[in-house]
C-alpha cells in the first residue's frame, strides 16, 4: 500500500512526488502515456527558471531524471477508475491499488473543432502536435486553427518545415504574448485571417486535401493544427467529486476536493494562469500540506 498516489507525470505531479518523497512518504506515480505530459508537445520553453531555453520534451526528460535520482516508484498505466472506501482503490488497465491520499494531476486535453470527419482524419491531416507531427507536412501548405500562445509558438516552429502557414482565427486580434506576435507578423510564410473558421473538412483518398473557410472559401491544405483550448481530462474520476462549469475539479486552498483525501493541482483544476511554473506551485503546496498532516 502507498501513503500516496500521484495520477498523472506532468511538471504538477512530478513535483507533489518529490516534495512528498523528500518527506519520506511512500509516493506511486501512474502516467498513461509519457513522463511529461504535455511539456512532450511543445517545441520551445523559454519562460521556466534554470533554463533561458529548452524543449518541452528535453525538461520533461530532466524531471524524469530527478524522478529516478529520488527513487520514486511510477507506473505507464492509465487508470480508469477510483473508488474511495477506508482506503482509496485505484484500478488501472494493469493492476489495482490501495493508498491512502490520492493527487489527480491528469491535466487537461485539446479541444476539437466538432467537424464531420474529423476524428477520421486525426493523424491524416489533422493534428494537435507540431512537434510530433510537423515532419509529415515538409514544404507543403498548413493551417493553424487559434490565436493565443500556443497556437503561435507552434506556428513559428512549424514556419521552418512547411511551405506556407494560414493562421485562421475567429475573432479580429491575436491573444498571444506581444513578443510572439512580433515574430509571427515578421515572419514571410506566415499568413492571418481574421474572423475567420473552418466550417468544413475536404477529404480525399482518406486524407485531409482542404478547408472550406467561412462556408465559402476553400484552402488547399496537407494540414491543420488545432489550438483552441483544452478540456479537463477526468473521466476515470469518481462522479462525487465536485467539478466547476467548466468541468474541472474544484478545490480548496489546500488543493483538497470536496471528497477526503482527494486532492487536484495543476490543469486538473481551473487555474487563472495556466504556465509549467504555476503547476509545479500547486504540486509543491500540496505536497507540503499532506507532509504536515502525515507526521
Amino acid at each position: 500500500m502507498y501513503d500516496i498516489i500521484i495520477i498523472g507525470m506532468g511538471p504538477a505531479g512530478i513535483s507533489a512526488a518529490i516534495y512528498l518523497k523528500r518527506s519520506n512518504l511512500k509516493v506511486l506515480i501512474l502516467e498513461k502515456s509519457a513522463p511529461g505530459g504535455l511539456l512532450n508537445t511543445i517545441d520551445k520553453i523559454e519562460n521556466y527558471p534554470g533554463f533561458s531555453s529548452i524543449t518541452g520534451p528535453d525538461l520533461a526528460y530532466q524531471m524524469l531524471l530527478q524522478i529516478k535520482e529520488n527513487a520514486i516508484d511510477y507506473r505507464i498505466e492509465e487508470v480508469i477508475d477510483i473508488k474511495n472506501q477506508d482506503l482509496k482503490i485505484i484500478t488501472t488497465t494493469k493492476n489495482e491499488y490501495k493508498t491512502a491520499n490520492i493527487i489527480i494531476a491528469s491535466g487537461r486535453v485539446a479541444k476539437t473543432l466538432n467537424l464531420d470527419q474529423e476524428r477520421t482524419l486525426i493523424g491524416r491531416g489533422i493534428s494537435t502536435c507540431a512537434i510530433c507531427d510537423g515532419f509529415f507536412y515538409k514544404n507543403k501548405d498548413i493551417a493553424i486553427v487559434g490565436g493565443g500562445n500556443s497556437a503561435l509558438q507552434e506556428a513559428l516552429y512549424l514556419s521552418k518545415i512547411v511551405k506556407n502557414i494560414t493562421i485562421l482565427i475567429r475573432s479580429s486580434q491575436l491573444k498571444a504574448e506581444d513578443n510572439l506576435i512580433q515574430k509571427v507578423k515578421q515572419t514571410s510564410n506566415i499568413n492571418i485571417l481574421y474572423n475567420s473558421q473552418i466550417t468544413a473538412l475536404k477529404k480525399e483518398n482518406d486524407k485531409l486535401a482542404g478547408i472550406e473557410i467561412n462556408n465559402k472559401e476553400i484552402l488547399e491544405v496537407a494540414g491543420v493544427f488545432v489550438y483552441i483550448g483544452y478540456n479537463p481530462n477526468n473521466n476515470f474520476v469518481l462522479s462525487e467529486v465536485k467539478r466547476d462549469n467548466k468541468g474541472y475539479l474544484k478545490v480548496n486552498n489546500n488543493y483538497e476536493t470536496n471528497i477526503k483525501g482527494i486532492y487536484a493541482i495543476g490543469s486538473a483544476i481551473d487555474i487563472a494562469e495556466n504556465q509549467i511554473v504555476t503547476a509545479c506551485a500547486t504540486g509543491a503546496i500540496v505536497a507540503l500540506h499532506i507532509a504536515k498532516n502525515n507526521k
